[in-house]
């Protein structure tokens, strides 16, 4: 059953909004926003996987065991390659738009974003079924023509994150503590076990348990956003003064 969704936040701000460099042309362009993390009351986070470059059957194993619903953002050869290994991840596996080869799109031209982003989204419906609404950039590097681009291919939004984590070092913006609401990237590396396992010790330490990300974000029905001007390039302390 969907949850009620809270205002979600964009990189730690309160509220959310849509990062653009002025007014979009089309409605359709400005339903697509930027989320990093999720306001609720909930003691809960969301967990998402990018990539598929190597596979880890402990991390398997941690996920199927704690059965975590997993996110996972991955490149198409190695969907089409695993299928079975990431569809039998934890509960509710989702699959969101990585793009088809991890295509790097700031700086790229809105045709070549849009080629990009579009045969991801195609790719992963041909081989699963659905067709992902949600975009993970590469390195989370983004441009104006993104967010376009990503409109033109039926993407709802652009998905970042709050908290990182790689094996035993956990990152999160501004050095905060893990909060509720919190979007956690990992990556389907080797050590995917390691940093599974500092994870969990972290979240059982504050009380968080892990929900479907899927179940927060908004469904199908658009919800419209306040626009908001930053440069070319987003910078943090932008996308703050945006939302705010």
């Amino acid at each position: 059953m969907r949850r009620t969704l809270g205002l979600l936040a964009v990189l730690g701000a309160a509220a959310i909004g849509l990062v653009t460099t002025g007014p979009l042309p089309s409605s359709a362009e400005s339903k697509v926003f930027l989320v990093s993390t999720i306001k609720t009351d909930e003691p809960v986070v969301f967990v998402t996987i990018d990539d598929g470059f190597r596979l880890d059957p402990a991390a398997a194993a941690l996920i199927r065991r704690w059965n975590w619903p997993i996110t996972s953002f991955v490149i198409s050869p190695p969907l089409r390659k695993d299928f079975a290994w990431f569809a039998e991840l934890g509960i509710h596996p989702v699959f969101g738009n990585h793009t088809r080869r991890h295509t790097l799109l700031e700086g790229l031209s809105r045709e070549e974003q849009k080629k990009a982003i579009c045969d991801g989204a195609n790719d992963i419906e041909r081989i699963t079924g659905s067709r992902p609404v949600w975009l993970r950039p590469p390195h989370g590097a983004v441009d104006a023509e993104t967010f376009r681009a990503a409109a033109a291919c039926g993407m709802k939004g652009v998905v970042l994150w709050h908290v990182s984590v790689n094996g035993t070092t956990i990152s999160t913006v501004g050095n905060q503590p893990i909060r509720r609401g919190d979007i956690i990237l990992l990556h389907y590396r080797t050590d995917l076990g390691v940093s599974l396992a500092a994870l969990k010790e972290r979240l059982d330490a504050a009380g968080l348990g892990v929900a479907s990300l899927d179940d927060y974000l908004p469904g199908p029905d658009p919800i419209k956003v306040p626009s908001a001007g930053c440069p070319v390039h987003f910078t943090e302390s932008c996308l703050l003064r945006a939302s705010s």
